[in-house]
């Protein structure tokens, strides 16, 4: 009768978690693809392909960083392997780090957290999410700094579609956060996210 009992609570258990990990995502076959393909373009130092396959012409690619307390963000045609140079800090991605033999095999559905405190994920490995509460580059234009009316009603548009049509990739070996955003039922990257990691502000 015990035996049973534990036998429960391990089902009760095993399937509220499985719930939490789904709840509310809608991840396919063809996303996980997508993100493997980006991460192995990668490994291969394939730059050229990632923008020719996976950088929208028109939406380009936004990277999301800090410089102090605020948060802002740059908008690049295409992403560059290269080290920073200069004041072209931010334009860099850090996906150069990335190895074949360090790519997970799984691509899992599930909300990574960053603890600032500690300085680690809740949990490691690639993960993915349709959850898109941070960094929103639309609460970033309220800051002071910015004067909206400058951007283009295309901007703003775009923008838009970025928070509502996203889903968000976390490989937590290497910090390394960015978005999948689906234009004309495709998937592209279209944000790079390197201000979840820093925690200076």
């Amino acid at each position: 009768m015990f035996r049973n009992t534990l036998l429960l609570i391990f089902l009760i258990f095993t399937f509220n978690s499985k719930a939490q990990l789904t709840k509310g995502q809608t991840v396919d076959e063809t996303l996980k693809t997508v993100i493997r393909d980006i991460l192995q373009l990668s490994a291969d130092a394939n730059v050229s392909e990632i923008n020719e396959k996976y950088i929208h012409p028109e939406f380009g690619v936004y990277d999301v960083f800090r410089i102090g307390v605020p948060d802002t963000f740059e908008q690049h045609s295409a992403i560059d392997f290269s080290f920073p140079t200069g004041q072209n800090f931010s334009r860099y991605p850090n996906l150069m780090e990335i190895t074949e033999t360090a790519i997970p095999k799984e691509v899992v559905t599930y909300n990574a957290i960053f603890d600032c405190n500690e300085m680690v994920w809740d949990r490691e490995g690639l993960f993915v999410t349709d959850s898109i509460s941070y960094p929103r580059i639309s609460e970033i234009l309220k800051q002071a700094v910015f004067e909206t009316s400058k951007f283009s009603k295309s901007f703003h548009k775009q923008v838009k579609h970025i928070e509502e049509n996203s889903h968000r990739v976390v490989f937590t070996e290497l910090d390394i956060v960015f978005y999948l955003t689906k234009i004309d039922e495709k998937w592209y990257l279209t944000l790079f996210d390197r201000v979840t990691t820093d925690c200076s502000a």
